[in-house]
């Protein structure tokens, strides 16, 4: 476990902290900040001392020099590898004592921190336990256990769980008479009223019925084999139309509709003067053609040399633009007055009298983040 713990000590007075409880083999990170008297940071003057004490033994563990860090002043840092072979054990209370000189004043600081105890799994809340104190209720465990299905290689499922599972899912088909949609018979005749069975109201009657009312289907009429056979021969296609081979009778009212294909022949009388004006709107001529471009080409050149677009409302970008929307906020980004700071890009309306959009801005030392244009 690696912590860094920074500490401040003012070398005209010493003050204790508990640096917190650690494992053998962790790391500890001790930071010291030296002040002269008025507060500001201050080099030492020679040495910076750590020194580490077990409890109250007046013999050090360790003695090491800090070493400054990041060539900022007054700025020390030791690193400890919290070792036996170093002298640590479990259970003990150690004292890490700073000693450095400054502007000709000596001063010390102290921290405390201990190496956690290890746990004896054979005492609970301060019982001990014997070998096989909780064997009764361990075995009633097993007991119980054995009657769950088990589901790898190794053990056989339990017949009498699998039996109840079995029973509890068969009972739940049949409350929804899922069990007659394929399983089983439902006893109800062909042409027989099928409300006891799909209940009126529900998908399925839905999907039987315009009027989701069972008691009206007839499997002789509704059922899918016998709309294939209403259909399918091509004998009924004047009310229903198929694949087109036996389409010669069919009643179109007055609408309007679209029809897909080509219509090679017209056989029957047609309104005639509905036909002509749609035919005058049709390109046929190699000039008209060309007239149609040329309008064309001139809308299409209307559109990026004469009409504005005007800016946006205050807003951020949607996830979602529109081509209008894109060129918008590009040319406002690029061409309109912005005001950039460490944290955040704004960029302002053409008046300069409001934001119009602005983007949160973060740097962690590695990566430059801009986050995605907002509503300011």
């Amino acid at each position: 476990m690696k912590r860094l713990i920074i500490f401040l000590m003012l070398v005209s007075f010493a003050q204790a902290d508990y640096l917190g409880s650690w494992k053998i083999d962790d790391f500890l990170t001790v930071m010291e900040t030296l002040h002269d008297t008025s507060g500001d940071a201050v080099a030492a003057t020679g040495a910076v001392h750590c020194w580490v004490y077990e409890d109250v033994t007046a013999a050090q563990i360790i003695d090491e020099e800090m070493a400054a860090f990041d060539s900022i002043t007054g700025l020390y840092e030791e690193r400890i590898e919290l070792t036996a072979v170093a002298g640590f054990e479990a259970a003990k209370t150690y004292t890490v004592l700073i000693q450095a000189t400054a502007d000709g004043v000596s001063g010390i600081n102290t921290h405390t921190f201990q190496i956690l105890a290890a746990v004896d799994v054979q005492t609970v809340s301060g019982t001990a336990q014997t070998g096989n104190d909780n064997g009764a209720d361990i075995n009633t465990l097993i007991t119980e256990m054995a009657k769950v299905p088990k589901s790898d290689s190794n053990v056989s499922w339990n017949a009498t769980a699998l039996g109840a599972i079995e029973a509890e899912a068969v009972d739940a088909l049949e409350s929804f008479n899922l069990d007659k949609v394929a399983g089983v018979s439902t006893g109800v005749a062909a042409d027989g009223d099928l409300t006891t069975i799909v209940v009126d109201g529900s998908i399925l009657s839905h999907m039987m019925t315009p009027a989701a009312d069972t008691s009206t289907y007839r499997a002789s009429t509704d059922s899918q084999e016998a709309l294939r056979n209403h259909i399918g021969d091509g004998t009924n296609l004047s009310e229903a139309g198929g694949d087109g081979a036996q389409l010669t009778a069919i009643n179109l009212p007055n609408q309007t509709m679209d029809i897909s294909g080509t219509i090679t022949t017209v056989t029957t009388a047609v309104n005639v003067t509905t036909v002509n004006g749609l035919a005058a709107e049709v390109i046929t001529a190699a000039s008209t053609k060309a007239d149609y471009l040329t309008e064309i080409n001139d809308q299409v050149v209307d559109v990026m040399t004469v009409d504005t677009v005007a800016e946006m409302a205050p807003a951020g970008a949607p996830e979602t633009p529109t081509m209008e929307e894109i060129l918008n906020y590009l040319y406002r980004k690029f061409m309109q007055e912005r005001h950039i700071t460490a944290t955040k890009d704004t960029v302002r309306n053409w008046a300069d009298d409001a934001d119009l959009f602005d983007a949160i801005l973060s740097e962690d030392g590695t990566t430059f983040i801009q986050q995605q244009y907002i509503t300011p």
